[in-house]
C-alpha cells in the first residue's frame, strides 16, 4: 500500500458525513432503519379506513369553522333607545293600567311577539330569576324566542295572584315598553266597545 491508498481509506469514514450503508454504531443498517429512511414506520395502521391524523405535540389545535355568538347588550341598543319617540299616559293607557280583568291568549301572543331585546328584566320585575327564566329557554329552545316568552307570561297569569293586564302593563311600563303598552291598550279600547 502507498500513502495515497492509507489517505483514501481514512478519508471514507469521514465522521462528519454519514455513511448511508451503516447506522450510527457503524454496523450495517437493519430494514427498519432503512425503512425509516425511506419515511415507512411499521407503527402506522395500514387497516384503517378514512383518513387518519396523528397530531402529537399539539397545542390550541383548531379544526373548522368557529362561529361565535354573542347575546349581550350591546352599544347600538343605547343609540336606538334615545330616538324612540316620548308616549305619555294617555287615558286609555291609565285605563288599561287599571284593568283588573287576566290577559287572555291575545294579549299574550301580541306582547311575547312585540317584546323588544331587553326583555328579561320585564319577567325579573315580575318576580322571576335569572335561573327560571333560563329554564324556560332551554324548555323551549328549538320553538323560538316568543314561544319563551309565551310560556313565562301563561305561567305568571296562571300562577300569579294579581296576574292582571293591568298589573303587567304597568311593569311593561316601567321597563320602557311604552311603544307596545299603547298598542295594547288600542287593542283594549277595541275589546271594550
Amino acid at each position: 500500500m502507498t500513502k495515497k491508498d492509507k489517505k483514501k481509506s481514512t478519508s471514507g469514514t469521514n465522521f462528519f458525513k454519514p455513511n448511508k450503508k451503516k447506522n450510527s454504531f457503524g454496523l450495517p443498517k437493519k430494514r427498519e432503519d432503512k425503512e425509516q429512511e425511506h419515511g415507512s414506520s411499521s407503527n402506522v395502521n395500514v387497516q384503517a379506513t378514512g383518513n387518519v391524523i396523528n397530531i402529537v405535540n399539539s397545542r390550541d389545535v383548531h379544526w373548522g369553522n368557529e362561529i361565535v355568538y354573542y347575546m349581550g347588550p350591546t352599544n347600538v341598543q343605547q343609540k336606538q333607545q334615545s330616538n324612540v319617540e316620548n308616549i305619555e299616559k294617555s287615558n286609555i293607557i291609565v285605563l288599561i293600567m287599571e284593568a283588573e280583568i287576566k290577559p287572555n291568549h291575545e294579549y299574550i301572543d301580541y306582547i311575547s311577539k312585540n317584546l323588544g331585546k331587553d326583555w328579561h328584566p320585564i319577567f325579573i320585575s315580575l318576580g322571576y330569576s335569572k335561573n327560571r327564566i333560563e329554564t324556560f329557554e332551554i324548555d323551549e329552545a328549538g320553538r323560538g324566542i316568543s314561544e319563551v316568552r309565551y310560556k313565562l307570561l301563561l305561567d305568571w297569569v296562571r300562577n300569579d295572584e294579581d296576574g292582571t293586564l293591568g298589573k303587567l302593563t304597568k311593569h311593561l311600563w316601567e321597563e320602557g315598553e311604552r311603544q307596545l303598552v299603547k298598542e295594547l291598550a288600542i287593542m283594549y279600547k277595541h275589546d271594550k266597545k
